[in-house]
């Protein structure tokens, strides 16, 4: 009889253990998107679609009702939904019943019809939810305004002669309707002009990138920069400018760039030397290339190239469309009137480090009336290269197994440490991305492996280590006490090179 009692009390135990588990839930979450399909980049009188989706969790729920209200600011256009009534006055959705695991929505096509911040609201409730943490949804996103920026740029000499100095006048204007904030004008000029001093009447020019930066230009305002610059090279120069960013949305953006051009004559050498990867790793191999260029009007004749390598290249082959290059020495020979010649040197990078590769070219027939552009540099940084560290674990226990893993990274001295705890299921497989490491670097695993059975259970597994090679380990303890009393403790150092890796 007590048996019998002891037996009933156990099934009704388990019933209440059950139906608690089993609590209803349901969340809202809001989005956004422009209905152009266009990035999200809200702006005054575009339309944008909201939508709230309301979701079921693991259990069917009754009632639901979501509560939408649309802010000052989005006036609305239209709107569908997937199930339920939507009340435009109350702002309330009358969803009902949902299934477990599903979600239902609802959509507002908006109108945006002012500027600044918009936060939209919502809420739901159901019968028996238990879980009021997702029960609240909130959407802020900032609407910008709309203005016209138009640029204009033109220089007091159409053509100049070569060391004269030129004035270009840049305009900036905005049309408007509204202010146009954070906005950058880049000037890109030819590397024929000097930039030797500039004014301007609003906003900033860094004369370093060259950008005239405003933090706000007013509707119908009208900004100018002044550029003096040096003319040192022969040809075809200008200067062409467009605005590179406006949080604003720009009504037309056709007259957003301009360009002042310059034709510039006299004999002239122009050396170009640039590398097919300014930031690479040891080992890569690079292509170093030289260009020559005679900007005329006269020939340049007997033209040499110096161009030596740095000793961190090791010279692989070497491609000239005319002349000869040997010991560092390129000779070209004439070069006629805008004639261009090639020299393409490709090498291994044999150590890492920061270096250079200059180049001069010289005409001792003929006098090169601008030499500011006879020489030139292309610098190259090589460092160490890294590679992805991963760990795959695997359990091939019968059992849910508890993995605690502590990971010391010795990356050249630079210390990185990660902790993983998590539960794995028999059968299943966790893959952890550690991180990108220099080659050379060492890795310490100090892993605790609990069985969560209350019995005493074997516990295996299978850790696969894959850097620059793959390692794996596989680990089988039997014995191991339930109730993740007594881990199985493994310490392993990986190390990996350019080539392999290492485990012990």
């Amino acid at each position: 009889m007590r048996s019998a009692k002891f037996v009933l009390a156990a099934l009704m135990a388990i019933f209440v253990l059950a139906g608690s588990s089993a609590a209803a839930d349901v969340g809202i979450e809001l989005d956004k998107n422009m209905t152009d399909g266009s990035a999200i980049k809200p702006t005054y009188n575009s339309t944008m679609k909201i939508k709230a989706i309301v979701k079921a969790g693991n259990q069917d729920v009754q009632n639901v009702t979501a509560t939408v209200r649309l802010p000052e600011g989005l006036v609305l256009q239209d709107y569908y939904m997937s199930q339920g009534y939507y009340d435009l006055e109350t702002g309330t959705w009358e969803v009902g019943y949902i299934p477990a695991y599903e979600e239902r929505s609802l959509t507002f096509v908006c109108l945006l019809n002012r500027t600044g911040s918009i936060t939209v609201n919502a809420s739901v409730t159901a019968d028996g939810d238990d879980n009021s943490a997702n029960n609240n949804a909130e959407l802020g996103f900032k609407v910008f305004g709309i203005s016209d920026l138009q640029l204009n740029v033109t220089s007091n000499k159409q053509t100049p002669r070569l060391g004269e100095t030129v004035r270009l006048t840049v305009k900036l204007k905005n049309n408007g309707p509204h202010d146009a904030n954070n906005v950058k004008v880049g000037n890109f000029l030819s590397g024929g002009l000097v930039v030797q001093s500039f004014s301007y009447d609003a906003g900033y020019f860094d004369d370093l990138t060259k950008e005239w930066v405003f933090d706000t230009l007013a509707a119908g305002e009208e900004a100018t920069l002044t550029l003096d610059c040096l003319v040192n090279r022969t040809g075809e120069l200008s200067d062409y400018v467009s605005v590179r960013e406006v949080d604003e949305g720009d009504a037309n953006v056709y007259n957003n760039m301009a360009r002042a051009t310059l034709s510039v004559r006299g004999t002239d050498l122009d050396l170009d030397v640039s590398a097919s990867k300014t930031r690479a790793y040891h080992g890569d191999v690079i292509n170093v290339i030289c260009r020559v260029k005679n900007n005329g009007p006269e020939n340049a004749q007997n033209v040499i190239v110096n161009l030596q390598l740095p000793v961190n290249l090791q010279v692989q082959n070497v491609q000239v469309d005319r002349g000869t290059y040997s010991n560092g020495n390129w000779s070209i020979g004439d070069l006629a009137d805008n004639e261009t010649a090639l020299l393409n040197i490709t090498a291994r990078i044999v150590s890492a480090g920061n270096f250079t590769v200059n180049a001069s070219a010289v005409s001792s027939a003929v006098d090169d009336s601008n030499s500011v552009n006879n020489d030139d540099t292309a610098m190259i940084s090589a460092a160490v290269p890294k590679r992805a560290l991963k760990l795959k674990i695997k359990n091939n226990s019968a059992v849910t197994i508890r993995v605690l893993l502590y990971v010391t990274v010795n990356d050249h001295d630079k210390i990185t440490r990660k902790t993983y705890n998590f539960y794995l299921k028999k059968g299943l497989t966790r893959e952890l991305n550690l991180g990108y490491f220099q080659i050379g670097t060492s890795a310490l695993f100090k892993q605790y492996t609990y069985n969560t059975n209350y019995r005493s259970r074997t516990v295996a597994y299978e850790n696969t280590y894959n850097s620059t090679g793959v390692r794996t380990q596989r680990v089988s303890v039997s014995g191991v006490k339930g109730r993740q009393k007594a881990p199985v403790v493994r310490l392993t150092t990986l190390t990996f090179d350019e080539n392999s890796s290492s485990i012990q």
